[in-house]
């Protein structure tokens, strides 16, 4: 009986031991979905990379436009709304689109006032045109620099109420294929306000001025209701000059 209790006690101790061991190697060693996760991303980083060389390929033999006459062709006004050409839309794709995060950009959150129609002191992070989600890019031309290379856009957007719009945008990328920055050099949107944006860039972007134009035909009454259309717009200029720093960031200056 003396040796069956001594017996009993060490194949307890064995169980508990070798319990306590995978419970600390399971704490050591990172989970399947860790894992898996860990796997997802490296994959996904190194298919962006891939993709982001392809699009360099495609690119290499375009240029970056300088002024905003050179793609006014390209944007069509169909019954009061804003299209990309079908010459753009066909001959290049939007194969690419994973490339381009729709995030807020550091030139918008690095500025400390926009001037609109509402109020001149107003963030320009409350710029709506860059919280914009639904947008499909159709890449035109690249310039490569030392640290980074900028890739300019078309960008087909719906707006208010699914209204289309034509962005032209410069987003600049890192060597390994991910987005710094951006900048909307070029807009074209028609809603209760018509909004223009024209540029103007230097062949090193070190000198990029965008001018923003706001037309309110929108005539209201003393509560606030739509009522009409004004004889005579209300018109709100104004401009921004930028630079692309080093690091491929928009600033302005």
């Amino acid at each position: 009986m003396k040796k069956y209790n001594i017996l009993l006690i060490l194949v307890t101790l064995l169980i508990s031991c070798n319990f306590q061991s995978q419970e600390k190697d399971s704490i050591n060693q990172p989970s399947d979905s860790s894992a898996n996760r860990a796997k997802f991303y490296n994959t996904k980083e190194q298919l962006d990379k891939k993709k982001f060389h392809l699009l360099l390929g495609e690119l290499d033999a375009m240029k970056l436009p300088l002024i905003n006459n050179e793609i006014n062709e390209y944007v069509k006004l169909i019954e009061g709304e804003y299209y990309i050409d079908t010459i753009i839309t066909k001959e290049k794709t939007s194969n690419y689109f994973e490339l381009f995060d729709n995030e807020e950009s550091n030139a918008i959150v690095n500025n400390t006032k926009y001037n609109n129609l509402f109020n001149n002191t107003t963030s320009i992070t409350d710029n709506f045109l860059y919280k914009i989600r639904k947008k499909t890019y159709f890449p035109l031309a690249s310039f490569k620099f030392n640290n980074y290379t900028l890739i300019g856009s078309f960008v087909q957007f719906f707006g208010e109420n699914d209204i289309p719009g034509v962005f032209y945008i410069i987003t600049s990328f890192n060597k390994d294929g991910r987005q710094i920055d951006y900048l909307i050099l070029y807009c074209r949107f028609n809603f209760e306000t018509m909004i223009i944006y024209n540029f103007k860039c230097d062949r090193k972007f070190s000198n990029i001025v965008v001018e923003d134009i706001e037309e309110d035909w929108t005539l209201y009454n003393d509560l606030g209701d739509i009522i009409g259309e004004k004889e005579i717009p209300e018109l709100i200029e104004h401009s921004k000059l930028y630079e692309v720093d080093n690091n491929g960031f928009f600033k302005e200056k």
